[in-house]
């Protein structure tokens, strides 16, 4: 399946199986499920994962882990018919630790016939970069029946992070010594859509305090459908969001490094089969920050490319992600051909500018080219990559960051 598609599921009880490729330097990953009525949990006993694998409908179980030939599945089964009336969807999520799923090869999610055993979907996902949870598919009612749609959107603050988004109330750990305050997320229900974060804050470069139940940072969203928390969509189709991170950013190098920063991120999206394209210092509402724009292939396709843009504002105990995603779909590769034809061949092909001495084709990543090029924005006005570079610069230009994560000690590089 690709990303968006969705198909009948005709069984009363499926399992649902996220599997990936261990191995040395992957990162661990756990499957789990919301239980979601108004698009948000009616309470904690909705979330079921490893710690809590029983929902006391009987309905969702999460049954664990198994390994074999290298790779690795973590299961959730669901009855269908034992689902509560009030329960509209069962969100199927994918959690790590110990990285980002850019590092975790092979993710997938097959529902399985909980009878026969029978696959009836499977979908890969295949352009993930720095999220560390996604909601890779979901279970939803419709005309009496079950669908499962293959979602595919990442999060980079992980399970905490995603479940609150849902309405989880999570407890925090043993607090750490006194540090500059920020405000919790809002408890369930979820704010009224005149909560949402301002088009237009008042003020830049300090002021700007969040109000309950908005992220550390917001950006001009006037003219965009919010379709999740902290997540919209515009138009065309490309998707916006703000992550907050309660973690130390895994960065390779100090951002006054920027080579060594370029080069460690060249290699980390080639690892996980994409392509750095750029990668530049920026600083967001006066916070120093970095801006980056990775490629990757479209899932379950033999051509087209997933865009993805992070204007990333790194702290020394944590962190706030402005990103955009722009896939290509419909006729795919016209402006990598055009673009070729135009130059030639032996031109359009270049190496990395940020790990020109190393073969990042051969660790699997995407080769670089030219047409890539800001220069070539012009004549491909509704290109992914074109439409990305313009929301980036919306997001950039109209960014607000609160005082609080303003005032946090600043990134001192990796640890």
């Amino acid at each position: 399946m690709r990303k968006g598609a969705n198909l009948a599921v005709p069984a009363a009880t499926v399992r649902v199986v996220m599997g990936w490729q261990g191995g040395a330097g992957v990162p661990d990953a756990d499957c789990s499920a919301l239980l979601l009525a108004g698009g948000k949990v009616r309470g904690d006993h909705d979330f079921v994962f490893y710690n809590q694998p029983d929902h006391p409908s009987g309905a969702v179980r999460h049954e664990g882990k198994q390994q074999a030939n290298g790779g690795v599945t973590d299961t959730v089964s669901v009855t269908l018919s034992s689902v509560e009336p009030a329960v509209e969807r069962v969100v199927l999520v994918a959690s790590s630790d110990g990285g980002p799923f850019g590092r975790v090869p092979g993710l997938h999610i097959r529902v399985l016939d909980g009878g026969s055993g029978t696959e009836i979907a499977r979908f890969d996902s295949t352009d993930a970069t720095t999220e560390t949870a996604f909601v890779l598919g979901e279970l939803y009612r419709r005309d009496g029946g079950w669908k499962f749609r293959a979602v595919g959107q990442g999060f980079d603050n992980g399970l905490r992070g995603l479940a609150t988004n849902f309405g989880v109330s999570i407890d925090d750990d043993p607090p750490p010594p006194p540090r500059a305050p920020a405000p919790s997320p809002a408890p369930s229900p979820a704010p009224s859509p005149a909560q949402s974060p301002p088009a237009a804050p008042p003020a830049r470069g300090g002021g700007f305090v969040p109000g309950p139940g908005q992220p550390p940072a917001v950006f001009d969203t006037s003219g965009l459908e919010e379709v999740a928390p902290h997540t919209w969509r515009d138009g065309n189709g490309d998707v916006m969001q703000v992550v907050p991170i309660d973690l130390v950013p895994d960065l390779p190098a100090p951002l006054h490094d920027l080579a060594g920063l370029r080069r460690g991120l060249a290699l980390t999206y080639a690892r996980g089969g994409g392509a750095l394209v750029e990668c530049d210092p920026i600083e967001l509402d006066g916070v120093p920050a970095v801006r980056q724009i990775i490629k990757i292939k479209f899932p379950n396709q033999p051509t087209g490319l997933v865009f993805t843009g992070v204007l990333l504002a790194p702290k020394a105990t944590g962190a706030v992600i402005l990103k955009a995603q722009c896939p290509e779909y419909g006729t795919t590769g016209m402006r990598e051909a055009m673009t070729m034809a135009r130059v030639g061949p032996q031109a359009f092909f270049v190496p990395s500018p940020f790990a020109p001495d190393v073969d990042l084709q051969g660790m699997g990543g995407l080769p670089s080219n030219v047409a890539d090029r800001p220069e070539y924005d012009a004549q491909f006005p509704q290109h992914p990559l074109t439409r990305l570079r313009l929301l980036l610069a919306r997001m950039q230009a109209t960014a607000r960051v609160g005082d609080p994560f303003r005032n946090l000690p600043p990134f001192p590089g990796p640890q």
